[in-house]
């Protein structure tokens, strides 16, 4: 099972890299994050969403003169979050969704990013972002709060394998199965939140499957409490419900995420981690 985060977001205070859209769960200027939040220093969503993707970059080691491709990069937020504060020298953003990637195409244009930004429409698990849209290996290959609704981790991981360069480094968001009875309960959960269940595993599998894939010096740092149990005690602290107007539906579906999310949180149940793995030098 998983957690479906909302996909736009406000801020109400440090306005200075954010965007103004069309749907408001704040009030104030909205972004369009769509991932669950890094909350160990946040109290507001967009605050948490921003500082999750800076977890990530962090941990992929993003930095100028690199070209870095994102995989399932939504609206774009992330996107120029990697050029502005990071200060990479270019990067692809591959989304599945056409109407998230014609807006983060339209985004990335209107704050002058097109010489360093593209935006294409397609799946991470196919061959075509390899093949047509990088034209060399690149340093990074980064997915925040995508993985995990993908129907095939391995032939997510083989096309990473061909994109990155030897050396260079794949930094993901994703969760995996504890070992205890919450753990069951959440794989067999997983279909009603679009995600796959037997791309569910325990770290041992999941290691393991990072190495056949050609991937070694692997890290994964465990963030559940900060990431899982954060966006519930949001939810549950009435967070979504402070919103401006949004669809019924969007507000039930945040309670039942919130709910299950406090609910699978635990080593036993769902784990959320931040996962880095370096291409092998083959």
């Amino acid at each position: 099972m998983t957690f479906t985060p909302p996909v736009d977001a406000l801020n109400r205070r440090d306005l200075r890299h954010r965007d103004l859209t069309h749907r408001r769960p704040n009030r104030a200027p909205p972004t369009l994050w769509g991932n669950l939040g890094d909350w160990s220093d946040a109290t507001e969503y967009v605050d948490a969403a921003r500082a999750l993707a800076l977890r990530l970059g962090e941990a992929a080691g993003l930095g100028p003169g690199q070209r870095v491709v994102d995989l399932g990069s939504g609206a774009g937020d992330q996107l120029r979050m990697w050029v502005e504060v990071f200060g990479v020298e270019h990067v692809t953003g591959v989304e599945s969704n056409p109407e998230l990637a014609a807006r983060a195409g339209e985004r990335v244009t209107r704050w002058g990013l097109d010489s360093r930004v593209g935006v294409v429409t397609g799946k991470a698990t196919i061959a075509r972002w390899t093949e047509d849209i990088v034209d060399r290996m690149v340093d990074r290959v980064v997915a925040l709060d995508s993985v995990y609704f993908l129907e095939s981790r391995t032939a997510f991981l083989e096309r990473c394998r061909s994109a990155v360069r030897p050396r260079g480094i794949l930094a993901v968001t994703d969760l995996l199965l504890g070992d205890g009875v919450p753990a069951r309960m959440a794989a067999s959960l997983a279909p009603l939140f679009g995600v796959p269940r037997g791309d569910l595993l325990p770290e041992p599998r999941y290691r393991a499957m990072l190495a056949e894939n050609g991937f070694d010096d692997i890290h994964v740092h465990d963030c559940t409490d900060d990431v899982l149990g954060g966006f519930s005690r949001w939810i549950r602290r009435g967070g979504h419900l402070r919103a401006a107007p949004l669809a019924v539906s969007t507000r039930l579906g945040l309670a039942m995420t919130g709910s299950a999310a406090g609910f699978f949180a635990r080593r036993s149940g769902l784990r959320y981690v931040v996962t880095t793995a370096r291409r092998k030098n083959e």
